[in-house]
């Protein structure tokens, strides 16, 4: 296996190319576009899974799993259930968080501010569908 276009661009002009980033308008617009792409890669029945988590941007918390969802539907996906996976650790018998750095950050940087936020501790998992194709009687053809 070759990898290519695994690292973050350091060409600014090219920078807009990569969904870290986008804004967020448009993040959810090349979302839609990405699970269409991978629509027309599956079988009937095949599964498309995706993780994301919920994020701030200007101290208010954006519900990018929504986001991710709706972009599923528009391209065509069907949600087939939404789970959640803990951010955590197991030691010595105990849960422990496994917060990623730049939660903790924010988290960090808000509460000095005075804002109450807590780090997020999860992410959503997201399963869709390719949905099968419609058949249809000879009756119900000839009747269209």
């Amino acid at each position: 296996m070759e990898k290519h276009a695994h690292r973050y661009s350091r060409d600014r002009d090219r920078r807009a190319d990569n969904l870290a980033y986008q804004r967020p308008d448009k993040l959810a617009d090349s979302f839609t576009r990405i699970m269409a792409a991978c629509r027309t890669l599956l079988a009937p029945g095949g599964v498309v899974v995706v993780t994301t988590r919920p994020y701030r941007k200007n101290g208010h918390l954006v519900d990018f799993p929504g986001q991710i969802a709706e972009a599923g539907r528009w391209a065509g996906l069907v949600q087939v259930d939404r789970c959640v996976a803990l951010l955590c650790a197991v030691r010595g018998g105990e849960v422990v968080c496994r917060t990623s750095f730049f939660q903790l950050i924010e988290a960090r940087r808000l509460r000095k501010g005075g804002w109450p936020v807590h780090v997020i501790q999860y992410e959503d998992v997201l399963i869709f569908t390719n949905p099968a194709p419609e058949r249809h009687t000879r009756e119900e053809r000839a009747a269209a």
